[in-house]
């Protein structure tokens, strides 16, 4: 089997350490207070996207994408040796790593950010995909299709875990079967309906993958 993951929010712990970031960057450079509900909105997409479109929701900040985005890395870097996994994310990996599993992780991170993540944490993965690497960001399902063909895999034989709606939908028009644990914070719970299978943790998506509950195609 092919399993792609997500990762922020999803096997680390990071999403609240964004959202510091992002708000603190935002309010010391662009003189914005912006609610917690718009930068959720925009989970999944890379730094340069959400740059793009602040850009277009707050015209008069005169927010430049990319030096949004390095503001953004920079004040983000120091903070990756902080970052703790998400509950049962360890035992997930190990057991499809165990399994023979060919494994990629699929997150909008830079490639340096998810190359440290991995190293940090020890993960047998056979693939790394970057949302930098594609043209466009989730929801668009450039950067599973590309997981998947690093995999050598037809979408239809993935299996991908998200937590994020903008993930759940990319992996969905990738023709993939999606796993949401949804983000606890969202606040659009109902969105996650359209994923192929819910759990509210990794600890519980694990004990259904153990017990082959999941159909691909």
């Amino acid at each position: 089997m092919f399993a792609i993951f997500d990762m922020d929010g999803l096997l680390i712990d990071s999403e609240p350490h964004w959202l510091a970031v992002e708000q603190s960057v935002v309010k010391r450079h662009y003189g914005l207070n912006i609610d917690d509900d718009t930068f959720r909105s925009m989970q999944g997409m890379s730094t340069l996207n959400i740059g793009q479109r602040l850009s277009e929701l707050y015209p008069t900040a005169f927010i430049e994408p990319e030096v949004f985005v390095k503001q953004i890395l920079d004040n983000m870097r120091p903070r990756l040796p902080q970052v703790q996994l998400m509950r049962g994310a360890r035992e997930m990996m190990n057991y499809v790593a165990d399994r023979g599993f060919s494994i990629a992780i699929a997150s909008s991170s830079p490639l340096e950010f998810i190359q440290e993540i991995v190293r940090q944490n020890r993960f047998a993965v056979d693939v790394l995909v970057s949302g930098y690497e594609v043209p466009h960001s989730e929801p668009d399902p450039a950067v599973f299709l590309l997981a998947a063909e690093r995999l050598r895999a037809k979408p239809e034989q993935c299996l991908v875990w998200e937590d994020s709606v903008n993930g759940v939908k990319a992996g969905k028009a990738a023709g993939m079967t999606v796993v949401a644990i949804p983000d606890p914070h969202t606040p659009w719970p109902e969105a996650f309906s359209i994923a192929d299978y819910k759990h509210d943790s990794l600890y519980a998506s694990l004990t259904a993958l153990k017990s082959n509950a999941y159909t691909l195609g």
